[in-house]
């Protein structure tokens, strides 16, 4: 179980990670040696050990965005491996051009650049020999090889950054764009009542039988599964275990340090593509023109886009940390630029929290919660054993239950229903999915609870006789017909009484005004609605036919006004921006996907991904 939710959030992760081909910085400086290779691309050639390194490289980077491990098998299972082939192929195509035209960065720039990188800076902010030296016997590297490598890597940059340019938007395009997206709505929302109208509340055998003809689907009867199940918790079982005052302390002492809490930086961050964009936004920040605020607000980034987590010193890089944690940086302060995954970045210290110490009597609570929960953890362990023997040997769940004196619980599940404690729907869903008419395999919750589950009985979905829904449909029928009824009366109020306030018809009461815009979720109504809002002109009125519970009613939306996004200046120039930034980015995009395309024509790279499997599978 643990595995299938991990492997959900890594998808997610995944695919929310824009990893581009912009920013080879030093993170991305690999050894280039080894005697054979996974792939020749014109006279360069990707050595196994290149991607050995890049792969697991990727895979630990992905696993500190998670906060957890990512194995090999789940990494190859979610396609990293050739994601991390592509981007050394798409990296030597660019080598191999640069190469055939003969292009390659200056000395002169590249000692600027060593230089300028804060990784090889002192305490007093200037170049070190002695930390330029440390950093090349970390990497095992020559420093010709470094700063070949490094050239062709800057080289690589520079023609990338040229590709970026300042793409010219045409400005009808972004203005239309601008004033469609930020267009707001007035409405005011009326409530027609259902005594509007009378309609007659009875209805011939005849009627109803058309109408639940008709509407079969809606009465059609949901799946249901009997189950039963055996289950351990953890949790449950710590509750029960009796710890003494002397485990406690002895738990304390024999981790003591755990409880001396270091001092931790907030941190917010935003990333740039290009070095020079960092450093100004860095230098306008220090001269006080902008703040980072300002700054990621020119940027459209959000409070989350900008929440870069919580640290203490040894959780971040040596590099970071000895720029984030530095005595002269206080509570505010912003730092950078500094070399990161995804580009350059400028971080600032949002909040600053104290070394301290807790003591025994206040870490009490939550040590005897710990050393129960191990102690818990260790009884099932155990356990598993026993368990796992009686499965195997084909033992119902009564003979598991009154052989670990385990109670069996029983539950009837429909798809949708909340499910029994401690499970949460999707973990539920799966479990019953599993259930056969024997003890299943031991699942692992995400709790840690482990469970046994059999497949009782299943009843399958049918739709039922009318005779059995007689009721149920006769009142959903005269529903739909007051529905109908009230609907028409409303049409017909509202074709005589055009521009006239609707407050002022009896039976039809103004519920609220509200503005919308084309983002607006509508959870009270239906999901053509907001569109036909955004279709009318001012005073126009959209008539909403609802039904809740068993009072069906009629709601009015009249457009008071129509709201052009140009009237919040500030806005405009924010959603305008955006959109020529986001226009300009697709085009720059388009460029190099474009360029890439006609390099992997002319050279033709050649794979041999069953040595890509091999490699995997030697790392596991």
């Amino acid at each position: 179980m643990k595995s299938k939710i991990n492997k959900l959030f890594a998808w997610l992760i995944v695919f929310l990670l824009v990893i581009g081909l912009v920013g080879f910085g030093l993170q991305d400086v690999i050894s280039r040696w080894g005697n054979s290779k996974i792939a020749t691309i014109g006279n360069k050639e990707i050595t196994s050990e290149e991607f050995a390194i890049s792969f697991n490289q990727e895979v630990n980077y992905l696993s500190r965005i998670l906060g957890q491990p990512i194995s090999i098998t789940d990494a190859k299972e979610m396609g990293i491996h050739l994601r991390v082939l592509e981007r050394l192929i798409n990296t030597s195509l660019l080598d191999q051009m640069l190469k055939d035209l003969q292009i390659s960065t200056g000395d002169t720039f590249l000692l600027k650049n060593l230089q300028k990188n804060q990784i090889f800076k002192d305490q007093a902010g200037k170049f070190s020999r002695e930390n330029y030296n440390l950093y090349l016997d970390r990497l095992n590297l020559t420093e010709k090889a470094f700063e070949d490598i490094l050239r062709t890597d800057l080289t690589r940059e520079l023609i990338l950054n040229g590709l970026a340019t300042n793409i010219s938007v045409n400005s009808n395009i972004s203005a239309l764009i601008t004033q469609y997206s930020g267009e707001e709505r007035l409405v005011s929302i009326y409530k027609a009542k259902e005594n509007l109208v009378q309609v007659e509340r009875t209805a011939n055998t005849s009627q109803i039988e058309e109408f639940f003809e008709r509407n079969k689907a809606k009465y059609k009867t949901n799946q249901i599964k009997k189950v039963s199940y055996l289950m351990i918790d953890p949790v449950e079982l710590a509750d029960k275990i009796e710890v003494s005052d002397d485990e406690l302390l002895d738990a304390f002492l024999s981790k003591k340090s755990d409880y001396q809490k270091a001092e931790s930086r907030k941190l917010n961050k935003i990333v740039f593509s290009k070095e020079i964009e960092a450093q100004l936004a860095i230098n306008e920040i220090n001269d006080q023109i902008k703040t980072f605020k300002r700054i990621a607000e020119e940027k459209n980034l959000s409070d989350q886009d900008l929440a870069y987590g919580t640290f203490e010193k040894d959780q971040l890089s040596a590099e970071v940390a000895k720029i984030v944690f530095s005595d002269k940086v206080k509570l505010g302060s912003v730092v950078g630029p500094i070399i990161g995954a995804l580009g350059y970045e400028i971080i600032e210290i949002n909040n600053i929290s104290p070394a301290k110490t807790v003591d025994f009597l206040s870490a009490k609570t939550t040590i005897k919660k710990v050393y129960s929960l191990n102690k818990a953890q260790e009884l099932i362990i155990s356990m598993m054993p026993e368990l796992e023997d009686m499965i195997a040997a084909g033992e119902s769940l009564e003979a598991i239950s009154d052989t670990m004196s385990i109670g069996i619980k029983s539950f009837d599940w429909t798809e949708g229903m909340v499910p029994p404690k401690p499970f949460n729907l999707e973990d539920f869903n799966y479990i019953v999915d599993l259930a056969t008419t024997e003890a299943s395999d031991i699942i692992e919750l995400e709790s840690g609870a482990l469970i046994t589950i059999r497949l009782d009985e299943e009843i399958l979905p049918k739709i039922p006789e009318l005779n059995d829904v007689m009721s149920i449909v006769t009142g959903d029928f005269l529903k739909q017909a007051q529905l109908s009824a009230l609907e028409k009366k409303v049409s017909s109020i509202l074709s005589k009484l055009e521009n006239v306030n609707l407050s002022q018809v009896k039976d039809v009461d103004k519920l609220f005004e509200e503005k919308f815009t084309r983002q607006t979720k509508l959870g009270y109504l239906q999901p053509n609605t907001l569109s036909e809002i955004f279709q009318a002109k001012k005073g126009d009125m959209i008539i909403t036919p609802l039904i809740e519970g068993n009072t069906p009613y009629v709601l009015v939306i009249k457009v008071d006004s129509i709201i052009p996004v140009s009237k919040d200046e500030e806005k405009y120039k924010k959603i305008k921006t955006a959109v020529q930034n986001q226009i300009s980015q697709e085009v720059n995009k388009d460029i190099k996907l474009s360029m890439i395309n006609g390099l992997r024509g002319l050279y033709k790279p050649k794979i041999n991904l069953q040595m890509v499997d091999q490699i995997i599978s030697n790392l596991q």
